[in-house]
């Protein structure tokens, strides 16, 4: 398979929509629940291609989780996609100083998931 995507959303079926997405794609999916679990999925990696996060989850929600991220030299320039279900949280301060690429409205549909693969990885 192809170039790995980051997956990082708590909702099982979201997540394997994406997924299932991602893969139809040609392109690896990697998995993660939460912040937390993306953090131990990069944690020794330097491979993944982008990185497509849900905005609320347990345990390190998506900002925090892209805060982290982009403390890792290698993926400082990581195409990082914000899915979130309200649009006033994509326009928050916050959002913008933890350097999100994109927002993607929920539930992600498959035409916005191959838009975005084809801008930042086609």
């Amino acid at each position: 398979m192809g170039r790995k995507i980051l997956v990082v959303e708590d909702s099982k079926t979201s997540r394997r929509e994406i997924v299932r997405l991602v893969q139809e794609r040609g392109f690896t999916a990697l998995e993660a629940e939460n912040g937390r679990s993306g953090l131990e999925m990069i944690k020794d990696r330097t491979d993944i291609a982008l990185v497509f996060c849900d905005l609320n989850m347990p345990e390190m929600n998506g900002l925090e989780f892209a805060a982290a991220f982009r403390q890792e030299t290698h993926y400082k320039d990581t195409p990082f996609i914000m899915m979130a279900q309200d649009k006033g949280e994509a326009k928050s301060k916050e959002a913008s100083s933890s350097k999100v690429t994109a927002w993607l409205s929920k539930p992600a549909d498959a035409t916005s998931i191959a838009s975005f693969l084809d801008k930042y990885c086609g």
